[in-house]
């Protein structure tokens, strides 16, 4: 994912909730994609690694590196150091919604 605005690149690691330190784990396998692809086309955008989570019913996130869970109650739940991107995105959605 690119934000454009914010000269970042997104890249995400999708799990269970259950699964979230397996997750958190696979984001450091990433360095051989930045290296080849998002540093090659994309020199000056910052790397921002977090991982998207499903399930369970928690409706807080304490890890740093989760961008945001979407809870089976169906509540959106920003991570403390959810990118920007998604923040925006988030509360783009809750106005519309509202």
């Amino acid at each position: 994912m690119i934000d454009i605005s914010e000269n970042e690149t997104i890249t995400i690691e999708g799990k269970k909730y259950q699964f979230r330190q397996q997750g958190i784990r696979e984001l450091e396998d990433y360095d051989s994609f930045e290296k080849r692809y998002l540093k090659y086309y994309y020199p000056d955008y910052k790397v921002v690694r977090t991982v998207v989570l499903y399930g369970s019913r928690e409706e807080r996130i304490i890890e740093a590196q989760i961008g945001f869970l979407l809870n089976k109650d169906g509540k959106l739940v920003l991570g403390i150091q959810a990118p920007l991107l998604f923040r925006r995105a988030i509360a783009h959605l809750l106005d519309y919604w509202n």
